[in-house]
């Protein structure tokens, strides 16, 4: 449990370090703590890990920490890759006059809506219904109940 709570730190860590609030596709961590872009990798494409990881750890420990990351992501998110008529990609995450959907990937990646805003919905609401005791997510966030003999 200690390594799970320390590498949703660690995801934490890409999204709070930047400009927008938004993780990068990839990062360097520095040996004195700070973060710093790849280059051609500093785009995010709205992916769902990180708040997958903060939905599960929130259920499991019921510390809201999680739910708040969670709430910061969604904030960045609304305010850097809303467009028009979706989500779409931040190009560089580092870069807050940098907007989404400017001719560099004006398209919303389908594990958006079927996993990220998933689980950001999942994790704001106080009875959603999942017992991660009772139920297990794919790798589409469709929860299956756990048969039990």
């Amino acid at each position: 449990m200690q390594l799970a709570e320390d590498l949703a730190d660690a995801c934490w860590h890409m999204y709070e370090s930047t400009a927008t609030g938004l993780a990068p596709e990839a990062i360097l961590f520095n040996n004195d703590g700070s973060v710093r872009g790849i280059a051609n990798t500093k785009w995010n494409i709205l992916r769902p890990e990180s708040v997958e990881s903060f939905f599960i750890l929130f259920e499991l420990t019921g510390d809201e920490k999680y739910r708040e990351r969670a709430h910061k992501v969604w904030e960045a998110f609304e305010t850097h890759c809303k467009a028009p008529h979706g989500y779409g990609a931040h190009p560089d995450v580092f870069d807050v006059n940098h907007k989404c959907c400017n001719g560099n990937d004006d398209k919303q990646e389908t594990f958006w809506m079927a996993e990220t805003l998933k689980y950001l919905y999942l994790i704001q609401q106080p009875d959603n219904g999942i017992n991660m005791m009772d139920y297990v997510f794919n790798t589409e966030a469709h929860p299956f109940k756990i048969i039990k003999d």
